[in-house]
């Protein structure tokens, strides 16, 4: 493998979690991801940030386009 092959892949996998945000955005529901220990993160689309205050008002998220929180943040 070369370098062209892991930017190749890596593309997939940010293209394959921006698929994951868009179901997660039109069925509501929030879900994680963890490539490796400490290096994760929670998805919250925008109905759960319109639920749930505290992700608002801890973490900033905008309740018109939700987003990310990384698990670092919840220490």
């Amino acid at each position: 493998m070369n370098e062209k092959t892991i930017d190749r892949y890596l593309s997939e996998a940010y293209a394959a979690l921006a698929t994951a945000q868009t179901i997660a955005d039109e069925e509501g529901i929030s879900f994680r991801f963890e490539p490796a220990y400490g290096m994760g993160g929670t998805y919250y689309p925008p109905q759960k940030v319109k639920e749930w205050d505290y992700l608002r008002y801890e973490y900033g998220l905008d309740p018109e386009n939700g987003g990310w929180i990384s698990s670092s943040q919840t220490c």
